[in-house]
């Protein structure tokens, strides 16, 4: 994603969508945000945003940001 800091200039920012604990490790220890694919294999113990579908990650993206 990119978006506009408020000075003209466009910032490349990451978010990591998965599905398992193993995931979430991987993304934190990155230092990239989180959405948790609730419809995937598996379970993360953190409360992080959380979609059920694909298309749910439009609704959900602002949160991560927020």
């Amino acid at each position: 994603f990119t978006f506009d800091n408020g000075e003209g200039a466009l910032i490349g920012v990451a978010v990591y969508v998965g599905d398992i604990q193993g995931d979430y490790d991987a993304s934190m220890s990155a230092g990239v945000r989180f959405i948790h694919a609730g419809y995937g294999f598996g379970k993360v113990e953190a409360d992080v945003p959380e979609i059920q579908k694909f298309s749910d990650l439009i609704e959900v993206i602002d949160t991560v940001w927020n």
